[in-house]
């Protein structure tokens, strides 16, 4: 398992890149973070018979939250801003496990899809 903020900081610098290349991508939001982790979560269970990330997935007014994040991000909307050493670091290190990095993936390619 992961700490989720490495998740958040790998779905950070993914989106970076993304913002880079094309003009008309949008930065990712607490909210939307927070529905792709639900996600992550979901997909990790069937994939990989284990949980992505040890913090509770909790039902909240808006979707689905994890608290650690809404603390890291509390006050902002858009969460990739500045992306650090440590934040590549986090993508690396995820990255480098082909099987959670398939997860990641495949959650991150269908976010078109879900809202």
């Amino acid at each position: 398992m992961y700490n989720v903020l490495k998740i958040v900081n790998w779905m950070r610098v993914k989106n970076k890149a993304e913002l880079i290349e094309n003009k008309d991508a949008e930065e990712l939001t607490q909210m939307k973070a927070m529905k792709l982790l639900y996600y992550v979560q979901g997909v990790s269970l069937v994939y990989l018979k284990h949980r992505m990330f040890p913090d509770d997935i909790l039902a909240w007014k808006y979707g689905p939250a994890v608290s650690k994040v809404h603390q890291e991000y509390q006050g902002q909307r858009e969460i990739v801003g500045e992306v650090s050493e440590n934040d590549i670091d986090d993508y690396n290190e995820l990255s480098a496990n082909s099987k959670v990095n398939d997860v990641l993936n495949t959650v991150w390619d269908s976010r078109h899809h879900s809202s």
